[in-house]
């Protein structure tokens, strides 16, 4: 005797069709990036590790300032006698301006010759001109200072975004040489709350 087919009854309803492929891929932070120093000099100081979760513009690690420093002294004693010397020559200045007009009113009363005017009045645009340069020489040396002070800055390795270090590249007391390239102290990634996955689907 035939079995009886089994019907089975459920009520209609609406949804999604959901057809699920296995894969297998690797999942990673969304972006790494190296963190480094912009100046040379000698590792002084490391504040963090592998796997140390950290944020923007925390201190990671510093480079020891003191060769750097010793720039800034000298560019700031530099701008001192450059700011000495312009003031010594404007005095002189006003001297020669006053030895010209002397020599002016004598020249106009015929007690001394055009030659001598002449000599004046060169005198007084050479000194001119010695205290243009001077002035512009204290422009550059300035801006030598700031830079000075900017590479005194630069020794400060500062995270450049919230992330997590993924690998230390230097050791306290190893020298890092920056010249063409930047040293690379650190790799970091971004958050790992939020990953990517990347894997190969079958079509």
């Amino acid at each position: 005797v035939p079995e009886k087919p089994i019907i089975n009854k459920a009520a209609i309803l609406q949804g999604d069709i959901v057809e699920s492929v296995p894969s297998t891929g690797t999942l990673e932070a969304i972006r790494r990036f190296d963190v480094g120093s912009q100046v040379s000099g000698t590792v002084k100081n490391i504040y963090v590790d592998y796997n140390d979760i950290v944020k923007k513009d925390q201190l990671l690690a510093e480079i020891d300032p003191s060769l750097l420093q010793v720039q800034v002294e000298i560019q700031k004693a530099n701008i001192e006698r450059a700011e000495s010397d312009i003031a010594s020559q404007k005095v002189q200045l006003e001297d020669q301006m006053r030895q010209f007009e002397r020599t002016k009113n004598l020249v106009e009363r015929g007690l001394q010759n055009q030659q001598q005017y002449e000599a004046a009045d060169l005198a007084i645009k050479t000194r001119q001109a010695s205290i243009a340069s001077a002035e512009k020489g204290l422009i550059s040396t300035r801006a030598n200072l700031a830079a000075a002070e900017l590479n005194v800055k630069y020794t400060k390795i500062i995270a450049p975004a919230d992330g997590v270090i993924v690998e230390r590249r230097v050791d306290v007391g190893q020298a890092v040489q920056a010249s063409m390239s930047t040293p690379s102290f650190f790799i970091m990634s971004t958050p790992l709350d939020k990953l990517k996955l990347t894997a190969n689907v079958d079509e």
